[in-house]
């Protein structure tokens, strides 16, 4: 059941974001969990997670840079990012704000 609801959301995520979120020129094919690499409730989230292509996944998707990014443009888009990081358990946690 698990894993039909994150098919679910990686359908929904490449749906919104066609284009590689990254690089923006290649098609989105992969969801990178930008954040915290951990699958499962809010892990598989849009505040989390960011459509990309291949060659970004495996080469700069997971660079600080990448993930300051990540998280300045979903909060451009209106997600309270601050407020979602408060939710993660501190053991998990980062310094994203």
């Amino acid at each position: 059941m698990a894993e039909n609801k994150y098919i679910l959301f990686k359908i929904m995520l490449l749906e919104t974001y066609p284009m590689c979120e990254i690089c923006g020129v290649r098609h989105s094919v992969e969801v990178n969990h930008c954040l915290y690499h951990r699958h499962g409730g809010i892990f598989d989230s849009f505040e989390n997670c960011q459509a990309v292509c291949h060659l970004c996944h495996m080469t700069i998707a997971h660079t600080r840079l990448a993930k300051i990014a990540h998280w300045e443009k979903r909060s451009i888009e209106g997600y309270n990012m601050t407020e979602w990081n408060e939710k993660i358990p501190k053991m998990r946690k980062e310094g994203w704000n």
